[in-house]
């Protein structure tokens, strides 16, 4: 299990073990104390040990925090450069972002002529606490997804703003006409799980919306947005997407993305965010560009 854990959980547990002080970790590694602990507990997970014993002269380490941190110092000089940070020139980029987003930035990435160099792709939290703190302790590089909190180490930027799409099958009988409220109320639907942010500047219309959210007949609940669309792809279920990501969809899978009518015309905005101190890195802002012009195009 300590194999697997990765090079910013060795450094946290490397630094604590020199330093002895969560606060001092915390400044060393240009993050808030609670995302060092974050990342020592998940190493506890993974090792089974306490790693720490705290007293009044510091955090002492046990002989597994000792062996992490001389894991760390063994590979750090290939990883790090001179100011000892992690350079993402030596490793890949690390993206939390919903499945079918995942799905459209690799497809596009592939096809490119000039593709940036390795990405690294992980499931995205349900909670936005969980969210942000993958974030300070720089477990992921980029978050894209509904807006986090607003946090002084984290820059957000807005990805795009989109209307929503209603995807269906080809086959789909109901894709052969124009869709209408009492259409939609008729076919059986698939529910994201995960929250989504839908806005409009009108209340009773956003009121109205969600009373009819409420309608649907939901067949299937799933927190995996792509097995949602490959569903919809090969049945008769249809889903709401916003029309940027509905859009790309298209391209791929056997699929119509159909305007919705009128009572359910509403917004989506999805963020990018990512760590302040890793404004500087070319290599994150060349995939960050990759991605917005992929998705204005």
């Amino acid at each position: 299990m300590i194999d697997s854990l990765d090079m910013k959980v060795l450094r946290a547990v490397h630094l604590l073990v020199t330093c002895g002080s969560v606060t001092k970790t915390a400044d060393l590694l240009g993050v808030s104390p609670g995302a060092v602990s974050y990342l020592l507990n998940k190493a506890r997970q993974r090792t089974g040990s306490a790693l720490f014993l705290r007293t009044r002269e510091g955090m002492i380490p046990d002989n597994i925090a000792k062996e992490l941190s001389q894991r760390y110092v063994n590979i750090a000089k290939e990883l790090y450069d001179d100011k000892g940070m992690v350079s993402l020139s030596n490793r890949e980029v690390m993206i939390c972002t919903y499945s079918l987003f995942e799905f459209v930035i690799s497809d596009r990435l592939c096809t490119m002529d000039t593709r940036p160099d390795q990405i690294h792709f992980t499931p995205p939290e349900m909670n936005d606490n969980t969210r942000l703190l993958r974030l300070r302790s720089k477990e992921i590089d980029i978050d894209i997804g509904t807006r986090l909190p607003s946090d002084r180490s984290i820059i957000q930027t807005l990805l795009f703003s989109s209307g929503l799409k209603i995807l269906m099958s080809e086959s789909n009988p109901a894709a052969k006409e124009r869709v209408t409220l009492d259409g939609w109320l008729r076919c059986h639907h698939v529910r994201w799980s995960r929250r989504m942010d839908y806005v409009c500047d009108d209340y009773r219309h956003a009121n109205r919306f969600y009373e009819l959210m409420n309608q649907r007949d939901i067949s299937i609940v799933s927190s995996d947005s792509l097995n949602m669309a490959l569903l919809c792809a090969h049945s008769n279920h249809v889903m709401l997407m916003p029309s940027a990501v509905a859009d790309l969809v298209v391209e791929k899978l056997p699929i119509v993305a159909l305007n919705p009518p009128p009572e359910l015309e509403m917004q989506f905005d999805c963020y990018l965010h990512y760590h302040h101190s890793l404004t500087n890195e070319n290599k994150l802002q060349n995939v960050i560009n990759t991605i917005q012009h992929m998705v204005k195009n």
